[in-house]
């Protein structure tokens, strides 16, 4: 049945129709992260069974009111997909391509329109949103995480599904929330990345894995182990009265070593280069900053370029880097692992697979690519 009757739909978000005043500050790229992963997903398969024949494609055009608000309408004008979701299991691929909180809204309204458009199940693969960042109150705050975990489920989503969220408690806010952890594939990915001569593009010999607090310490020693590398730890004291913190020690040694500095997400790059700094005074060499978000706010990438300190991260955000800058920042093209996530789920297979990297089989799966061609 499952190979003649199309009985799942990904619903992809058009920004087409967004002025300016929608954009703000953030551009769109030609091809959408959704429009990348629909490629992928019609290429899995089993030899029986591939996306193509389980999947239908649906567009979320979003439209914008003269006052600036959105709505969302689900339909098909560009002959790209059948637009109908009717009875059928919805996956929306959502990016953030504009603010935590308008991104959020638009979520919510996606999985309003899905419902409404009779879908028989919605889930939501959002590869990043800010708002997980705040899950505990140290005060009279919101509590942005369960904010936005209550707007989804009142809209009909059912499973959550993100890349590296800042905290493990997360899915105490959700019915069902999927937290994929990428540092694992990053690495593996950073470790076959070749130059065209085919010698390896970085060599992590005689690197240390640097964790710049014990908030990312987990993820850092992860990496540290799959690679057979040491293990260095900043310890940080925050001023009570300004909110500022200081590297206070670096605990391990860094003398005469490369470093790979380790984090969940870079936005102002202030993190890596206090750690950058703290390690070079210690006699640290080289530097490269890895994390699953380059989220490179306020001119972040110049200002780690210009001390020196390659990038390596996904695409979970949109940048339009120049052709100089690339020559230092490197991007993994996530929308394999999405797709795959997506397949699985519809054929009633475990995900667990991306959280066991050394498996050859589940690297030949999602097929770990750059974004951009060197």
């Amino acid at each position: 049945m499952l190979k003649h009757e199309k009985s799942f739909a990904l619903v992809v978000p058009d920004y087409t129709p967004c002025n300016d005043r929608i954009r703000g500050r953030y551009s769109f790229p030609q091809k959408t992260y959704g429009d990348r992963v629909w490629e992928r997903l019609r290429t899995f398969g089993d030899g029986d069974l591939y996306g193509e024949e389980l999947f239908d494609l649906a567009r979320a055009f979003l439209v914008p009111f003269p006052d600036g608000t959105l709505k969302v309408d689900i339909r098909d004008t560009d002959g790209k997909g059948s637009g109908s979701i009717r009875g059928k299991h919805v996956t929306i691929v959502h990016s953030p391509y504009l603010t935590d909180d308008r991104h959020t809204m638009i979520g919510a309204k996606l999985g309003d329109a899905a419902h409404r458009a009779d879908a028989e199940s919605v889930s939501l693969v959002e590869p990043y949103n800010g708002n997980y960042r705040q899950d505990r109150r140290s005060g009279r705050e919101s509590l942005n995480a369960h904010v936005v975990a209550q707007v989804y489920m009142a809209n009909h989503i059912g499973i959550v599904t993100t890349f590296d969220a800042h905290f493990k408690q997360l899915e105490g806010f959700f019915e069902d929330f999927d937290d994929i952890p990428l540092g694992g594939w990053i690495a593996i990915y950073t470790g076959q990345r070749k130059k065209p001569d085919g010698s390896p593009k970085y060599d992590l010999d005689g690197y240390a894995v640097v964790s710049p607090d014990f908030g990312s310490a987990e993820r850092a020693e992860k990496i540290a182990n799959l690679n057979g590398l040491k293990l260095v730890q900043l310890q940080k004291e925050r001023d009570p009265a300004t909110g500022k913190t200081r590297i206070v020690s670096v605990l391990g040694d860094v003398k005469d070593k490369n470093i790979l500095i380790v984090d969940d997400v870079i936005s102002s790059g202030d993190t890596v280069l206090d750690t950058a700094r703290a390690c070079r005074e210690r006699g640290a060499k080289e530097c490269i900053a890895m994390a699953t978000h380059l989220e490179l706010s306020d001119g972040a990438v110049d200002r780690l370029l210009g001390e020196g300190i390659k990038i390596i991260g996904t695409d979970t955000f949109y940048h339009d880097f120049t052709s100089e800058q690339l020559k230092h920042v490197d991007v993994m093209d996530t929308s394999g692992i999405t797709a795959s996530i997506i397949y699985l789920r519809a054929t009633k297979k475990s995900i667990g697979r991306f959280l066991d990297w050394n498996n050859p089989a589940n690297r030949e799966l999602i097929k770990l690519s750059p974004l951009y061609s060197d």
